[in-house]
């Protein structure tokens, strides 16, 4: 009792008048039951206290939304509607730009943590899908409206066994074949009103070896030999036209890709010697600067090469043979994803929703991407654009399977070499030895093999 009265009266230590202050506020508040409890209530009482400080401050700073984007044109526009979508929201956001590989590690080790996955949004190239298949558990599954506006395989390829999907198509990259008129015409073949005649490989071959020894300073054809998907990018559409038992399920060459092995080396041997350092960008300049008269670009190089040099036209992907075979050109989408445990997952899933509906895809469009949502491609009077959609319907993804990254890089050494080996015959009117083709052919077979047969049997229990 002397403690609370010399509290009382403003005498006796700091400590006291602290244990008289929660004393009173004790018998305040606490219920009467409490005093026969251990008198342990200050330190519970301060505890509490501090949860709800605690609380107060994760409520009102909560995590900020996070989008993890692979650098360059691509993401651009989606990395002004995710500003947009925040400053509308009043929401803390941050956005993850990285290099393609390195956007690929980071979403996989986020996936992977124990702790609640870093990004919220995820862009993820479709030949990632099988890997984030194999963790679908830790994906969340979309449920799309009006699937249907969803040219080709854009979508279908995210496609789960029970209808959802592993995430929504945002860029829909297609090929299309893109020429310099100044440079082919009079070289190649013309149909009867006069069209170059661009229909076969051995019509592009032909032609982009008589530009070559007609221009010495330009090349007939580029190839790109680097970037994200080197080679691959010219390889896979050839193998395809050839090798029509050749497709995304099916990774095993047979003998007709010996054909399509001896077009890509003497397309090489028409191209610039130092393709093998060749981008998405070096290829375009090289078209829009007339250094090389043809070449295969993707179609958000497609429009921003007919911005650069309006002259430039483009074709269909060429096929085997004028059979009226349909091409057969690559797909290549980046999809929006959620990780299951996102913290802003409701957040997340509204952003995807209005940037990939037919409204936020034109305005992408507008702004250089590719849509996935034919309701996007509205004006048939541009022939870019219907060839851009035509060739999305055709198009075929890239080889399914989780080490398609292994599958690219093996294809591009093995090719390479054979290529250094070969340069001399590659430019000249020399075959390949068909045995050395056939070795060839058995050697990337092995490749394919020893790098899917792990994950075949899974694979295919995952395929819709």
């Amino acid at each position: 009792m002397e403690q609370i009265d010399s509290t009382a009266t403003g005498s006796g230590s700091l400590r006291d008048r602290t244990y008289a202050l929660l004393l009173r506020m004790k018998q305040r508040i606490w219920p009467p039951w409490a005093a026969k409890l251990p008198n342990y209530w200050p330190i519970a009482f301060a505890g509490l206290i501090l949860f709800l400080c605690a609380l107060q401050l994760v409520v009102s700073n909560p995590p900020p939304l996070t989008l993890a984007a692979v650098k360059g044109d691509e993401s651009a526009p989606l990395r002004q509607d995710f500003k947009r979508y925040c400053e509308a929201k009043a929401l803390p956001c941050r956005i993850d730009e990285m290099d393609y590989d390195e956007l690929r590690t980071q979403e996989l080790a986020s996936l992977g943590s124990q702790d609640t996955p870093r990004y919220d949004i995820l862009m993820v190239d479709d030949p990632w899908l099988e890997v984030f298949r194999e963790r679908r558990q830790m994906m969340y599954h979309f449920r799309v409206a009006n699937s249907g506006d969803f040219q080709g395989a854009t979508l279908k390829c995210a496609r789960l066994g029970d209808g959802t999907y592993l995430g929504v198509p945002y860029v829909a990259n297609t090929q299309v074949l893109a020429f310099v008129p100044d440079l082919v015409k009079g070289c190649c073949r013309q149909d009867a009103r006069d069209n170059v005649k661009l229909d076969t490989w051995d019509d592009v071959l032909d032609c982009a070896q008589r530009v070559k020894d007609r221009f010495p300073d330009s090349y007939g054809y580029v190839l790109r030999g680097a970037g994200r998907n080197p080679l691959v990018t010219d390889l896979l559409p050839i193998l395809w036209a050839f090798d029509r038992g050749l497709s995304f399920d099916n990774v095993h060459l047979g003998d007709d890709a010996d054909a399509a092995v001896w077009i890509m080396l003497r397309l090489a041997g028409v191209a610039p010697d130092s393709y093998m350092g060749f981008g998405d960008f070096e290829v375009s300049a090289s078209l829009a600067t007339k250094r090389a008269a043809i070449g295969i670009v993707w179609s958000n190089a497609a429009l921003l090469l007919r911005k650069a040099n309006p002259r430039i036209e483009f074709r269909p992907v060429p096929t085997a043979d004028a059979d009226g075979t349909d091409p057969k050109p690559e797909l290549g989408v980046w999809l929006l994803a959620i990780p299951k445990l996102a913290a802003n997952r409701d957040d997340a899933l509204a952003f995807i929703e209005k940037v990939t509906s037919t409204e936020g895809l034109a305005r992408a469009f507008g702004e250089g991407n590719p849509p996935a949502r034919a309701s996007v491609f509205r004006d048939p009077s541009d022939d870019l654009f219907v060839l851009l959609q035509r060739s999305l319907s055709q198009a075929v993804p890239r080889l399914r399977s989780p080490r398609w990254d292994q599958i690219r890089t093996l294809l591009k050494e093995r090719m390479t070499r054979f290529h250094l080996e070969w340069r001399d015959r590659s430019k000249g009117s020399k075959g390949i030895p068909s045995d050395a083709l056939a070795k060839l052919r058995k050697a990337i077979n092995e490749d394919l093999s020893s790098a899917t047969r792990p994950a075949q049997a899974t694979a295919s229990a995952q395929r819709p």
